[in-house]
């Protein structure tokens, strides 16, 4: 009987050791996998984040010049001009900017045109707003995987962030 338990007894050994090593080997490559995942998975995120933003900025700044012109050609100081007027931060919101330059260029102003106008820069700056904050939420969230002890290592032992990251998220 003796012989049987000193038998057993190597091979609960073997199995406990062979059983632990999958256990360790299965959570590496669970957080391996799931780091990949991610990182992937937040800068295409953000890439697409800040696609939109550009895409927002583009058609707003398209639609007022539209109304500001008509079908004239646009001169990039005006729509330079329109697109830091969504991007300014909101205590500097200033439609006063774009009437100077109409008024500079002799272009004809109603209170219909004007108040079209208001309402173009302000829904755009409106959804401009919304969606950069959105994306500094989701960067400042991907910071913080990154600076973290645990996704952190697993991010870079997987080559994250591929992405050129602001010290500071979007502001």
């Amino acid at each position: 009987m003796e012989e049987q338990k000193e038998s057993n007894q190597p091979n609960f050994k073997l199995v406990l050791s062979v059983g632990g090593t999958f256990v360790v080997v299965l959570i590496l490559i669970i957080s391996q996998v799931t780091a990949t995942s991610i990182g992937e998975r937040t800068e295409n995120l953000i890439k697409t984040g800040q696609l939109e933003l550009e895409a927002i900025l583009d058609q707003y700044s398209s639609q007022v010049s539209n109304i500001v012109l008509g079908s004239e050609p646009r001169p990039d100081s005006l729509v330079d001009m329109i697109r830091n007027n969504f991007v300014a931060p909101p205590e500097m919101e200033s439609d006063q900017d774009l009437f100077q330059w109409m008024k500079e260029h002799d272009i004809a102003m109603s209170d219909l045109r004007d108040e079209k106008i208001r309402q173009l820069i302000t829904s755009g700056r409106d959804a401009y707003q919304k969606k950069r904050l959105a994306l500094r939420e989701m960067e400042h969230a991907y910071h913080q995987a990154i600076d973290s002890l645990y996704s952190g290592f697993w991010l870079s032992i997987n080559g994250y962030p591929k992405l050129t990251l602001n010290n500071r998220p979007t502001q």
